[in-house]
């Protein structure tokens, strides 16, 4: 669910029900990267907004640098085939794992080592809140929502569209950096954890909807006594 009008920072912004912080969580046995063969992972429909071709290049610039690391994708959708062909035609297909839909989802998260996200347009994407609660490193396309799922301190890592080169320059940056891995897991596990926690802003969405019949009864009273 996602509802307008949640103040953050003295500013009006979407707000979201949020994530189950204690369903997606970090694994302990994630202590270390796995540098030489990191799991870089995208979540979402393949449709054309999504933009899984530009991840696919930006993969194959990483995987220049770390030949070990491997991309997953969890998806379906009207631009399936055509990523899978790409994936062929540049030569890393076999590097490329295409899960289709999975219900297994925290699992997934809890196997990878960063999250990418190439969208061009999203409301408040619930799947970067979910992979942050999972303590994973977000490095996303410079949109609004984006920023908004995203503390301060991942906005940094936050790339123009068709910028291939400089996302792939932050996934190896990230993944080459343990204290800024940390850093990163972090902070957008905390960001979750105080703005998108559906535990805590369960309560907060009845006092909303407790208020909103509240000035319904008084607009109607007022239009009666008229």
């Amino acid at each position: 669910a996602r509802f307008p009008q949640r103040k953050k920072n003295g500013k009006f912004s979407l707000w979201t029900l949020g994530v189950d912080t204690q369903k997606f969580f970090p694994p302990r046995e994630r202590a270390n990267i796995r540098q030489e063969s990191p799991v870089i992972i995208s979540v979402g429909s393949f449709i054309p907004t999504r933009r899984q071709d530009l991840i696919i290049q930006i993969y194959r610039e990483v995987h220049k640098r770390i030949p070990g690391a491997r991309l997953i994708f969890v998806g379906e959708g009207e631009c399936l085939q055509s990523c899978m062909a790409l994936a062929k035609n540049l030569g890393c297909y076999d590097h490329v794992d295409f899960l289709g839909l999975r219900e297994d989802i925290p699992a997934l998260l809890h196997g990878a080592d960063i999250f990418v996200s190439c969208s061009e347009a999203e409301g408040l994407p619930n799947v970067l809140l979910e992979a942050q609660a999972s303590g994973l490193p977000v490095v996303a396309s410079d949109i609004p929502p984006h920023r908004e799922a995203l503390p301060e301190a991942a906005h940094a890592f936050l790339f123009k569209h068709n910028s291939i080169q400089a996302a792939a320059d932050n996934i190896v940056r990230i993944l080459n950096d343990r204290p800024l891995y940390r850093m990163l897991s972090d902070a957008g596990r905390e960001h979750v954890c105080k703005y998108y926690d559906s535990r805590k802003n369960l309560p907060k969405l009845e006092e909303m909807y407790l208020e909103w019949v509240e000035e319904g009864r008084r607009s109607e009273g007022t239009e009666v006594g008229r």
